[in-house]
Formats: structure tokens, C-alpha cells, sequence
């Protein structure tokens, strides 16, 4: 009965051993990267400089005994950086591509003016300003908002109902580039 017993305890201390073994690895895992960067620093220079410079800085005895769980936490640190940095390139890649959709996007919007809108935008260009007072009801106005082409630049009216809007930067240097884009064609009333 006792050697069952001791085999018994010994199980119970290695799953619980094991158990926190794993929750401190989860924990050291969601370290951020400039940690894990430092840990994997430090474990490259133990492992892999020269051995006068590890009698110098006396690490010697340390690598004879722990050696190879430095090497591990080597492997694991670098494996979490270079899963960082596909993780990043690829984050930072879809929003590029999501910026450049949504640019196009903009730039298109703009050649599918309507009279009325090319009016208003025209006014800017014209008048060399990104500001001018416009009917807070206008359905005109309202649409070239939603289309980001413009905002409304105070809550707080000039007149009456007609606020300050703005051009956004972005169809400012488009329009003054392509004025084609907001040019009165022949016979058509604005």
C-alpha cells in the first residue's frame, strides 16, 4: 500500500508541476515583443559567445548546469519573434491594402459628380479656400459628407441653419490636381 501511495503523490506532483509549468509558459508567451526580444538576446550572447567572454562575465557554471533550458527558452524566444513579425507584416499589409481600396474608392467617387456636387467642390478650388458656409438641409451637402468629401466643420451655426465645411485634405489636392473632374460642361446648368 505505501509504495502505491508514493507513486500516487509523485503523479500528483508532477501533473501539478506540470500545470503550473504550462500557465507560466502561457503567461511568459503573452510578454510583449521587446521582452521577448531581451530574453532571446541574452540567451543568444550566453550560448554563443566566445568562452573567454563567458569566464569573464562568469557564466560558465551556469551554462554546465542550465545549458540546454537556456537553449529552449532561446528557441522559444526567437520562434514568438519571428511569429510576431509575420503577424505584424501581415496586419500591417491588409491595412495598406485597406487604405488603397479605399482611396480608389474616393478618387472614384469624385468622377461620378453630379452637377450640383461639382458646383459646391468647385467653389473651393476656385475661391482658393477649404471653407465655405453651406444649407445644413442640403441633401447635396449631406452626400458629399457621406462620401467623405467634405465635413462639417462647427455644431455651432453662423446663420440661421447654414454651418462651415470643410474639404477633406485628401479631395483638396485630387481636385486641384483634376479639375476636369469639377469643370461646367457645355449646356449643363449648375
Amino acid at each position: 500500500g505505501g509504495v502505491l501511495g508514493a507513486q500516487v503523490l509523485a503523479d500528483f506532483r508532477l501533473k501539478k508541476d506540470m500545470s503550473e509549468f504550462w500557465t507560466k509558459l502561457l503567461d511568459w508567451i503573452k510578454q510583449p515583443p521587446r521582452v521577448v526580444a531581451a530574453i532571446a538576446l541574452a540567451c543568444g550572447i550566453i550560448l554563443f559567445s566566445p568562452s573567454e567572454v563567458q569566464d569573464a562575465v562568469r557564466v560558465t557554471s551556469i551554462l554546465n548546469t542550465i545549458g540546454p533550458y537556456i537553449g529552449i527558452v532561446f528557441v522559444l524566444a526567437c520562434t514568438l519573434l519571428i511569429t510576431s513579425l509575420i503577424s505584424f507584416s501581415y496586419s500591417w499589409w491588409q491595412k495598406q491594402i485597406l487604405r488603397l481600396r479605399v482611396n480608389r474608392l474616393r478618387v472614384q467617387s469624385l468622377s461620378d459628380l453630379t452637377p450640383a456636387e461639382k458646383k459646391i467642390l468647385r467653389y473651393y478650388i476656385l475661391k482658393d479656400t477649404k471653407t465655405q458656409k453651406l444649407p445644413l438641409g442640403s441633401g447635396v451637402v449631406a452626400g458629399l459628407v457621406a462620401k467623405q468629401i467634405m465635413a462639417r466643420a462647427t455644431i455651432v451655426s453662423r446663420d440661421d441653419l447654414d454651418f462651415d465645411y470643410n474639404i477633406e485634405p485628401w479631395a483638396w489636392y485630387h481636385l486641384k490636381e483634376n479639375r476636369n473632374l469639377i469643370e461646367e460642361r457645355a449646356g449643363v446648368q449648375t
